[in-house]
């Protein structure tokens, strides 16, 4: 319950409902998931990044990563990355190279933020980990 408690005033803004139902499962699961959801993010801006320094952007294929973004952030309740996700949707279907650059980067200082609250979460339940494997 603490940690729930701690996390989701921790996360406050950043995360929601959905959030506080994953954290208030077994710590294991806790701490895979989120590591699991950050690394797919990973991938997926480098894919993003990757493609919007070519020349010509296939908007079709970054709208298709935006929504594995959609689907990964609502999947853990990160409120914060489906906004920006949405800027960065808008963007596709107007397919306008600037707008999507500027789009990405505020996704990319959103998935920072997140990522960095995320990772002491997973600092916690670790150390949850080790005190009830210790008793």
């Amino acid at each position: 319950m603490f940690g729930c408690v701690f996390s989701c005033h921790y996360l406050q803004g950043v995360v929601n409902d959905r959030f506080a139902e994953l954290i208030s499962g077994e710590p294991d699961y806790v701490v895979k998931s989120i590591e699991g959801y950050l690394a797919d993010i990973e991938m997926i801006l480098f894919e993003l990044s990757r493609n919007g320094e070519s020349s010509k952007i296939d908007f079709s294929m970054v709208a298709s990563l935006a929504h594995e973004i959609e689907d990964k952030s609502a999947s853990i309740g990160a409120a914060h990355m489906m906004l920006a996700f949405s800027e960065l949707l808008k963007t596709c279907n107007e397919m306008n190279k600037r707008k999507f650059i500027l789009s990405l980067t505020w996704l990319k200082t959103e998935f920072t933020q997140t990522k960095n609250k995320l990772e002491a979460v997973v600092r916690m339940e670790q150390r949850i980990i080790r005190v009830q494997s210790s008793q």
